[in-house]
C-alpha cells in the first residue's frame, strides 16, 4: 500500500519552525487527501499555541521500474545543478538538482551545458511542460503564483551542503 505524508509547519513566537507528519493511505485520492489535511489543520489550531505556517501534501510514487537508479561511483549530492527560471510575469523560480553529473558543464566552467541531452530535457520539461500519458494532458510547471514558466535563465553547477534542500 503507498502512503501519502501530510506535513504541517507550526511557527512560534520565537519565529522558529518546527512540523508534524501525519500517514495516510494513498488510496483516498487526491481530493480526500486534500480534505483531511484541511479538516485536521483546524483541529491542529485549536491545540497549538503556534501558528500554522503550511501544510504539505506528499505521495510517494515508485520509480524503480521507470528508472534505472543506478547508483555512480563518483556520486556527489553536493554538487549541485543550478537552475534559474522565469515566469512571462518576470517571476523567478528556482530549482536545485543535487548529484549532477560531471559531464554536465562547459570546458572548466561552472555554466551547465544547455545543449547536453539530460541538461536540455531538464529546462524543456520545465519550460515546455510534459505530456502525461495518462490522460494526454500537459503538464506545465510553474511559479508559486501559478505563472507558467517561460524560459531559462541560468543553469551552473554550484556546491551545497548536503542535507534538506530550502524549498521556495
Amino acid at each position: 500500500m503507498a502512503i501519502a505524508r501530510v506535513i504541517y509547519t507550526v511557527r512560534d513566537a520565537k519565529g522558529k519552525d518546527a512540523t508534524t507528519e501525519v500517514k495516510l493511505p494513498e488510496a483516498l485520492g487526491l481530493a480526500g487527501l486534500t480534505d483531511w489535511a484541511i479538516l485536521f489543520a483546524t483541529i491542529l489550531n485549536d491545540f497549538t499555541s503556534g501558528r500554522i505556517r503550511k501544510c504539505q501534501l506528499t505521495l510517494e510514487v515508485a520509480l524503480s521500474e521507470f528508472t534505472s537508479n543506478l547508483l555512480e561511483d563518483n556520486s556527489d549530492v553536493e554538487e549541485v545543478g543550478a537552475f534559474e527560471f522565469v515566469t512571462a510575469d518576470g517571476e523567478r523560480v528556482k530549482m536545485n538538482v543535487p548529484g549532477m553529473q560531471n559531464s554536465a558543464t562547459v570546458g572548466n566552467s561552472d555554466d551547465l551545458d544547455q545543449t547536453d541531452v539530460q541538461t536540455a530535457a531538464i529546462i524543456t520539461a520545465m519550460t515546455a511542460g510534459i505530456t502525461t500519458a495518462t490522460n494526454s494532458t500537459l503538464v506545465q510547471p510553474c511559479s508559486i503564483a501559478e505563472d507558467d514558466i517561460v524560459d531559462v535563465l541560468f543553469a551552473r553547477e554550484v556546491h551545497r551542503n548536503s542535507g534538506k534542500r530550502r524549498s521556495y
